[in-house]
């Protein structure tokens, strides 16, 4: 047999020749066969290459391979003098097997060669190395390596999703392939002849296409006398027939035996020759070798290996796994490693026993699921459960599992819970054949459901969805029929579960997400049935803060029930757009542990009747009587209820205002709604984006013949249903755009007086009368011109009569003159003169709307002044520039030149504020306000205290530190706990004067600045303080009497928040007694234990760099209080925790400093983390009881959030130091955060220890979430250190849910995925390997399907 793949031969070529790259491929699949083919055809067209087998090179250590390639040098030197040579074009170096690398010193090696191929010998040679594909997805260093071409590409067919590296991916034999390498071979033609479609799907791998060639060749009719289905059974007939017939049978088993044997206790997949292989047992090696069952894995012939790893892993499941329960669990238990290392054999030899003595799987299944070893459990979870999801075929092989469920020993509800997570795993994996067992697991489905259990309601919600959803796709009726029964059924069971009140959340989260959706997917095949139980959703509706979520998932999926029961859904538009929801109490959309995100009750309900609006077409054009019927009452209702009653006094009767008219011969009616104003109102969405796509259905019908059929029936649901005046009002509108086939139709309308008279649709009756009155006949013009001639008769009231002939002219306007029958119509046409018939062309109503600017003028207004008045203008005149100015120049500033160009108006409007007051005093206030703000803002760009500028600005503030404004309020100012302040003449002194005090001491500006620091408005205080510190360095002595007296005095928190930036760092380092002084005072009178109130922060955080940077003592002391008393000092405890986590990336160290700083910091974080678990202890001690007063769950929060704020702060300090693990060459970054995650190690592990303590450690989701972001993050470093605090703080944080959050999901990937791909070797034993199977089975508990996978390709940590 002949397998051609000459297209994929081209296509690898190509890329190879392209650039560099990895090939992957599954197992089995001719990775190597692909290279070597590569190298014949190179040699032929004389480019030059290299091959490198890794698995056949001793890879013992670090050492270059040159010499055991028979090169006479290194490597790399070999490949230095290749590019010598004449060729011009790409070199190729091929590394085969990478992941066969023996080592962590090994793999590194030949990262490295890539490295420095790439980087020193200038692109001459393209590497192509073949991988596993799980490396080529996570590897960090093959990614950086080989990062992805925009251009070279292959085609999709070698690609695979989510590979971030240029790749080639070798897919399995195309059916085209596959029967073209059996017709080469006339007995494999012959024997292969009617094979199923599942063994032609085995045959596609090529190693298995060979396996069975093999067979063939000695046996042609073998598939006859023992037919095969699955790969187990392949390995199976190989083994007996390659191995144990013959007369040399049991010779060759015990050869193999103990290599086997030798393989498993070293964990390799081949070992050397003398360890198996003695003088009589070198016939049997040699027959071995022959038979392709074993091959020499190294260079020099000293190493053996099966001819496959999946030879490997068979022989280990029939050479030493024993199927008595306790043996096998003695074998696995013996070694952690082996249920990972040895995973494929385990499956091999679980999947025997499923097809060859089903008794003997169960007992052991049962049994090995009582260990409870984490080991052990996390096996079990899986790999039998696994075998049973992929070898079932028959419902009498399942009965086990149901059986159990009546038996409480067993475990058969957590036995099924696992066996359905194992389904909705490997179902999830691309190209399994899993999903053809659908109807099978439909059965099984069915008959669980009968034994329904709250511990697997979930999985089993997930696992019918998802055959539920392939069964759609497919169009499968025979699986849809099954998975309606089981819906059914369920949520029987559901509405059942929900009568107990404990479990009514539980049950209605269950209910409407996964239960009513799976319903209404299988309505069609029973709607009877369907629709009696999801009545009760809407009987639910009057249930008090009812779940709107059940709502939601029928508005949702409403296209499921019209097609088979439009009657139902009618009742669901209905019950949704007739309802009023008052309350707007919050909801969550998502509410996992570490993402809440919210709604309102009122915007839940908003959000169903949009999903219905947009199945409303589809519904119109489905069942359009029903539809239209349930439209109509839909509007109808809602406009009543929002439009009308919501409007109207208590006691209204709508019955008092509907008008009835004909239409089509009956009765109907008009109800007046308002809606000439709130339609056009583009808030009003709801009722008129319904109302759009109702009438939009209306006029595709006048499109075609058969539409305009079906409009008669239409408008007969008008007359009977339709009331309010909006429908009406949009029907005329719609006609209006179609008379040829809606005006005879509407005629009725014309002359309907509600209609008419109404001001909602008297203005759309006009124009619909402009079109539509040449398609009418002479006679209904002269009713039309009758109607509109009565409008104003009975009409008693002067007022009302006029209103009344306006409509009359108006309509008679509409009319054309040439068709008017009565001669008092032409008449009153007549008579209208041009003006008078261009205002009734003006709409009766009209809204406007704008904006406009809020100007001083107005201001002004608003307080009684009248702006306009010459006295008030000789102050005002000046406002626009310096507006403009002050505007201009608000936080930057000003240019020398822009201050001389508005000096002048600054000093006109100085000069006029100091004549006697003529203005009125808003204006007098205004005017002050605008010069204070203009001179503060140029006070910023004059540097000569001598100028004429200074000399103004100076007087000018001198001035207003004692004007009047703004002015002491006792109440207002209580309430200054923000820095906002609005423009007055102390505010910009006391900002200015700081300014104009840095150009030396002035004994006027200092008193100033002094009395304004002590005034009695908190905002000119705030202000005075703010920038305070600039005024150090020219008057000291002022500046430390304004603190010492604010420190002793100040009792507003934002001033004195100002007070504790105005001193800062660089006055404290210069006068350290004064400071500590003022510091001391401060301490004794804000930072008290037990103070629930606000711990000034600023002053904690001058304290902590006090003693962290500066080491001051002092301060130490302070800072040590919180440390000592944490129960007492909890919110003190956690702004200084916030401090010092500041200093981590604070650009004030001393870059020679910094190391011995950060020390401090990691120190001070390490006694942190003992006191809150002090505190938290103090706090809550165990036995107390529930019953915790609010200061002590303020103190206890804080405490827990030190945690949450410390290790969020580390992993963006960690990240700040360099975002490369570059493992090939160790930058300085690399370098950086290398050195800085070993100095936070001991500190991230006493907070994983923490969180550990039985008695107070817990670890909040989102604590957790950044502690395995920072792990994530430097791996690389530490691989078995991160995975032992990965698995301390995942399990720390299962209360809270962590391991159940999709995000939560993701971080773990990365890490298990990286580790699995560049640190392997890391945790291949040990307490390492221990840490991993702990940290994957509290994934595993979850279910996920990711989750699981990972757990299932564990084996790869090894191979």
């Amino acid at each position: 047999m002949e397998i051609k793949r000459y297209e994929l031969d081209s296509a690898f070529q190509t890329f190879a020749l392209a650039g560099s790259g990895i090939v992957i491929g599954p197992p089995g699949v001719g990775k190597t066969h692909l290279l070597k083919n590569a190298c014949v055809y190179f040699r032929r067209e004389g480019i030059p290459f290299l091959y490198l087998p890794v698995d056949k090179l001793s890879g013992d250590s670090a050492s270059d391979p040159g010499e055991e390639l028979g090169l006479n040098c290194s490597l790399l030197d070999y490949l230095q003098v290749q590019i010598t040579s004449e060729y011009r074009g790409p070199r190729i170096l091929l590394i085969d097997a990478f992941d066969a690398a023996r080592s962590d010193k090994n793999r590194r090696y030949y990262l490295n060669l890539i490295y420095q191929v790439h980087n020193r010998l200038g692109g001459a040679w393209n590497v192509i190395v073949s991988a596993r594909t799980y490396d080529a997805r996570r590897s960090e260093p093959l990614m950086d390596l080989f990062p992805p071409h925009t251009k070279d590409t292959p085609e999709p067919a070698y690609q695979m999703p989510g590979i971030f590296c240029r790749h080639f991916a070798i897919p399995e034999l195309t059916e085209k392939e596959l029967q073209e390498a059996i017709d080469s071979n006339p007995r494999m033609r012959a024997a292969t002849n009617g094979a199923s479609r599942e063994f032609r799907q085995l045959l596609r791998i090529p190693f298995n296409l060979v396996l069975l060639e093999k067979l063939i060749v000695r046996d042609p009719d073998i598939l006859r006398s023992t037919p095969i289905r699955t790969e187990t059974e392949l390995l199976d007939l190989f083994w007996k027939r390659r191995i144990l017939e013959g007369y040399s049978g049991g010779k060759k088993q015990f050869l193999l035996t103990k290599l086997t044997r030798a393989m498993v206790e070293q964990y390799v997949l081949s070992v050397r020759r003398e360890e198996i292989s003695g003088t009589e047992e070198d016939n049997v090696l040699r027959d071995l070798l022959d038979l392709e069952v074993l091959v020499d894995a190294s260079l020099t012939g000293q190493r053996v290996a099966y001819a496959h790893n999946i030879l490997f892993d068979y022989a280990v499941s029939v050479l030493l796994i024993e199927d008595e329960p306790p043996r096998l669990v003695e074998f696995i238990s013996e070694e952690p490693a082996r249920t990972l290392f040895l995973r494929p054999s385990l499956y091999y030899h679980f999947a025997r026993l499923w097809l060859k003595d089903p008794d003997t799987f169960w007992e052991v299944f049962w049994y090995i699921r009582r260990k409870a070893d984490t080991n052990i459990r996390l096996f079990a979870r899986l790999l039998p459960t696994s075998v049973i999801v992929r070898e079932a075929r028959s419902m009498d092989r399942l009965s086990p599992l149901l059986t159990a469920l009546s038996e409480p020993h067993r475990g058969g509800g957590e036995a099924i819970l696992h066996t359905l997570q194992a389904l909705r795993a490997f179902q999830s994996e691309p190209d399994t054949l899993l999903v053809e067992n659908d109807a099978l697991w439909a059965q099984f489905l069915r008959a669980l459901v009968d034994h329904m259990d709250s511990l697997f309601a979930w999985e089993f919600a997930f696992v019918t969805s998802d055959i539920c959803a392939r069964a759609e796709e497919g169009g499968d009726e025979q699986i849809l029929q099954v998975c309606g029964e089981i819906s059914r059924k369920f949520l029987e069971w559901v509405w059942d579960q929900r009568n107990d009140v404990q479990r009514k959340e539980w049950s209605d989260t269950l209910g409407a997400h996964w239960v009513v959706p799976l319903v209404i997917k299988t309505y069609s095949t029973d709607p009877n049935r369907s629709r009696e139980l999801l009545d009760v959703v809407l009987q639910v509706m009057r249930e008090e803060d009812f779940p709107l979520s059940y709502i939601i998932e029928l508005a949702d999926h409403v296209d499921k029930i019209w097609p088979y029961d439009p009657g139902f859904a009618a009742e669901v538009y209905r019950a949704v757009w007739t309802h009023t929801e008052e309350g707007n109490e919050q909801t969550r959309i998502v509410g996992s542990a570490l993402l809440q995100l919210y709604s309102t009750r009122r915007q839940d309900l908003q959000a169903c009747r949009y999903r219905l609006m947009e199945h409303a077409p589809n519904f119109l054009r489905g069942e359009p009587e029903t539809a239209t019927r349930t439209m109509i009452q839909c509007l109808d209702e809602y406009i009543i209820i929002n439009y009308i009653r919501s409007y109207q006094s208590r006691g209204y009767n709508i019955e008092d205002t509907r008008e009835e008219f004909c239409f089509r011969g009956k009765a109907a009616y008009y109800i007046p709604d308002g809606s000439y104003i709130w339609s056009e109102d583009s808030d009003v969405e709801e009722a008129t984006q319904m109302a759009d796509k109702f009438y939009e259905f209306i006029g595709e019908l006048t499109s075609s013949e058969m539409g305009r059929g079906k409009i008669p029936v239409i408008l007969d649901i008008f007359q009977e249903h339709a009331q309010v005046a909006y429908l009406w009002r949009q029907l005329l509108k719609l006609a209006t755009r179609h008379p040829e086939v809606l005006a005879q139709s509407l005629f009725d309308l014309c002359i309907a007086p509600p209609v008419m008279e109404h001001n909602e649709t008297h203005e759309v009756l006009r124009d619909f009368l402009a079109v539509a009155t040449p398609k009418y006949t002479d006679e209904q013009v002269q009713r039309i011109e009758e109607a509109i001639l009565r409008i104003p008769e009975g009409e008693m009231d002067p007022e009302d009569k006029k209103y009344s002939i306006r409509r009359r002219d108006r309509l008679l306007s509409r009319l054309p003159p040439d068709r008017l029958k009565t001669a008092e119509a032409r008449e009153i046409t007549n008579n209208m003169k041009a003006d008078y018939r261009s205002r009734l062309d003006e709409p009766i109503f009209a809204i406007s709307g704008g904006v406009t600017e809020f100007t001083e003028d107005d201001w002004l207004e608003l307080r009684g002044a009248a702006p306009k008045r010459p006295e008030n203008q000789s102050l005002l005149k000046y406002s626009e520039p310096l507006n403009a100015f002050i505007e201009d120049w608000l936080n930057k500033e000003p240019t020398p030149e822009r201050i001389s160009r508005i000096l002048p108006v600054a000093r006109g409007l100085w000069e006029e504020l100091n004549k006697p007051v003529a203005a009125e005093p808003a204006v007098y206030s205004t005017a002050w306000t605008n010069l204070a703000s203009c001179v503060g803002a140029m006070s910023k760009g004059i540097k000569d205290p001598q100028s004429d500028e200074f000399q103004f600005c100076r007087s000018v503030l001198l001035r207003c530190a004692i004007h009047e404004s703004p002015k002491p309020d006792p109440e207002f100012d209580s309430g200054f706990n923000s820095p906002c302040w609005s423009p007055a003449p102390r505010n910009e002194a006391a900002s200015g004067l700081v300014i104009l005090a840095t150009h030396g001491p002035d004994p006027e500006i200092l008193t100033a600045i002094e009395r304004l620091s002590q005034d009695q408005v908190p905002s000119v205080r705030y202000l005075t303080l703010r920038h305070l510190l600039i005024l150090y360095r020219q008057s000291p002595e002022t500046f430390w009497k304004i603190v010492e007296e604010r420190s002793k005095n100040e009792q507003n928190r934002v001033v004195l928040k100002a007070l504790c930036y105005g001193l800062g760092r660089a006055a404290i380092s210069k006068d350290r007694k004064r400071a500590q002084h003022s510091l001391e005072v401060l301490v004794n009178r804000i930072i008290k234990p037990d103070d629930p109130g606000d711990p000034l922060e600023p002053l904690i955080h001058l304290l902590v760099r006090l003693d962290l940077i500066d080491q001051d003592a002092w301060a130490g002391e302070v800072t040590s209080r919180f440390l000592a008393e944490p129960s007492r000092y909890a919110g003190s405890l956690l702004c200084a925790t916030t401090a010092t986590l500041s200093l981590l990336r604070s650009p004030d160290i001393d870059s020679r400093q910094e190391g011995k700083c950060i020390d401090r910091v990691v120190q001070w974080l390490d006694k942190t983390t003992c006191a809150v678990a002090d505190g938290i202890r103090q706090l809550n001690p165990p036995g107390r009881g529930p019953d915790i007063d609010e200061r002590v769950k303020s103190s206890i929060t804080s405490l827990y959030e030190i945690i949450d704020r410390t290790v969020m702060q580390l992993r963006f300090a960690i990240n700040a130091r360099g975002a490369t693990q570059d493992t090939v060459s160790a930058s300085p970054a690399y370098r950086q955060k290398h050195d800085f995650y070993f100095k936070i190690k001991p500190l991230l592990e006493k907070i994983s220890s923490f969180a550990l303590d039985k008695e107070i450690g817990v670890m909040f989701a989102p604590t957790t979430h950044w502690f395995m972001q920072l792990l994530n993050s430097v791996l690389a470093y530490d691989p078995e250190g991160v995975i032992h605090m990965a698995a301390d703080v995942v399990e720390a944080s299962k209360p809270t849910g962590y391991h159940l959050d999709p995000l939560a999901l993701n971080d773990f990937v990365s890490l298990v995925e990286t580790t699995l791909a560049d640190h392997r070797y890391s945790v291949q034993d040990g307490e390492a390997l221990r840490d991993l199977l702990r940290l994957l089975n509290v994934f595993a508990e979850s279910g996920n399907p990711k989750a699981l996978q990972l757990v299932w390709r564990l084996d790869e940590l090894y191979r």
